[in-house]
């Protein structure tokens, strides 16, 4: 049984005091792991740790790293770099991270503002449109020959003839523009 203060177990756990008072509050920490001798309390640290360990993983945990106390007073310039590949903001600041992840907000709600305020449509739609008019503009163009195929045939002056192509290419033109 190795009696400990508050302080004491925090720095042994490698969170801060604060969370042991959080972790006694909610009864995670056991009755039968405080003692108390008058004002002052101590933590049975066998009992505390074999309490907490069926209930909390903490960050250094779950980053592979065991929990030392010299570890929990300065992270080495190691492991903070370690850390920061991890989250892919390797040389940067918390502000210029912070800065990142607004900008990157920001970004996605312009797109949705345009999506809703339809400046912003789905590609697929555009291509199924182009399709469509391609389409028509296509048949339009294939039926100028059945169309005026009788009447060339009457025609024996050639400029009349050219007249009536030209006519019908600027009809079946004019539909692409509308």
């Amino acid at each position: 049984m190795v009696k400990v203060t508050v302080s004491e177990y925090a720095k042994h756990r490698g969170i801060t005091e604060r969370f042991v008072r959080r972790y006694l509050a909610d009864g995670l920490i056991p009755e039968t792991a405080r003692i108390r001798k008058g004002r002052l309390l101590f933590i049975d640290q066998g009992k505390a740790d074999k309490a907490l360990g069926k209930s909390i993983t903490t960050r250094k945990e779950l980053l592979g790293r065991k929990v030392t106390p010299a570890a929990t007073e300065e992270a080495t310039s190691d492991q903070k770099a370690l850390t920061t590949e991890k989250a892919g903001t390797a040389g940067l600041s918390f502000h210029e991270a912070r800065t990142l992840n607004e900008r990157y907000k920001a970004a996605l709600r312009k797109i949705e503002l345009d999506e809703k305020t339809g400046r912003l449509v789905e590609a697929e739609q555009v291509k199924i449109a182009a399709f469509n008019k391609s389409r028509g503009i296509r048949d339009s163009l294939l039926n100028i020959p059945d169309r005026v195929a009788p009447i060339l045939a009457a025609e024996t002056d050639g400029f009349r003839i050219s007249e009536i192509l030209n006519q019908e290419l600027k009809a079946a033109l004019e539909e692409l523009s509308r």
